[in-house]
């Protein structure tokens, strides 16, 4: 079964839903859902095959994530300095 793009990046980024996420960063998640499917897409466009797009696409996803949970632990200690 050949997946969209749109598929794979939902499913890259689904592990987000066990993470709470302040509101403040939203937007930026969509704003990077959204390069993640033009990304995915352009590669699916230009041949790559489904695996090799998964991978990158969890690649890319994984620096991005690291830099949100570092982000919500920031704005976490911020808060909880107050």
């Amino acid at each position: 079964m050949n997946k969209s793009a749109a598929q794979l990046v939902l499913q890259t980024m689904s592990s987000l839903e066990d993470i709470e996420v302040p509101q403040v960063l939203r937007d930026n998640i969509t704003q990077h859902q959204s390069h993640l499917l033009s990304l995915a897409s352009a590669l699916l466009k230009g041949g790559q095959n489904e695996k090799e797009v998964k991978r990158i696409v969890d690649q890319v996803f994984g620096s991005y994530k690291l830099e949100l949970v570092q982000t919500i632990m920031a704005l976490r200690g911020n808060v909880n300095a107050h």
